[in-house]
């Protein structure tokens, strides 16, 4: 993981949301930062830490290609170590989030298992098909305390490919699993029009904003 992250502050004190990202995205930074600063009076933070590999630094552990590409490595370890220890305590202030899109979003759902440095994370549209994770978070849930935000695209689910399809019902039974636990404030499991490509800056605003409000 590149270190140098891409801030987007508004204000001071607020709360501060770290987003992985790819190098490219920087014009989907800024349109998510727009929307957001558009819908609330709230200080706040963006932080998009750039993410070089998305199959290897952000997957969990080791699992098969689905496309034609390369598998999935189990590099999250790492990358949640360098944000730790090189991002948080400098930039994360004192209420550190996260909130991801696709892979990251599993990967954010994933560190709140590992860590309780973040207050919350939001999962817009995220990975929940990985395989073995609604299993995993049965026996390693987030921390106490935790805010949690789940969407995804209600078209999302409909797809020849067999391992993505899995997406909707995985999505479904982890928001009603959490949803139990007193211990967390988790949003309403929101459904976004469209497939996995549409609206993703506004999905990831609408995830931020759900953040920031779901604190006093």
């Amino acid at each position: 993981m590149d270190p140098s992250p891409h801030l987007f502050d508004r204000g001071a004190g607020g709360a501060c949301v770290f987003i992985p990202s790819g190098e490219e995205d920087l014009a989907t930074a800024a349109a998510i930062f727009h929307e957001v600063s558009e819908s609330t009076e709230r200080p706040f933070r963006l932080v998009f830490f750039p993410v070089q590999d998305w199959n290897r630094d952000l997957s969990p552990w080791k699992a098969e290609a689905i496309f034609q590409d390369r598998p999935f490595a189990g590099g999250a370890d790492q990358t949640l170590r360098t944000l730790l220890e090189s991002l948080v305590p400098d930039l994360g202030g004192d209420r550190p989030l996260l909130l991801g899109y696709s892979l990251s979003g599993l990967f954010c759902l994933w560190a709140l298992t590992k860590t309780e440095v973040f207050f919350g994370a939001g999962s817009c549209s995220g990975s929940l098909w990985f395989p073995d994770f609604p299993a995993y978070l049965t026996i390693h849930p987030p921390r106490h305390g935790a805010h949690i935000y789940l969407s995804l695209g209600d078209r999302e689910e409909k797809t020849h490919n067999p391992h993505l399809r899995s997406i909707g019902d995985n999505t479904r039974s982890i928001h009603a699993a959490l949803s139990k636990r007193e211990d967390y404030t988790v949003s309403p499991l929101v459904m976004n029009r469209g497939n996995h490509f549409q609206g993703v800056p506004h999905r990831m605003a609408l995830g931020i904003l759900w953040l920031l409000n779901s604190f006093p």
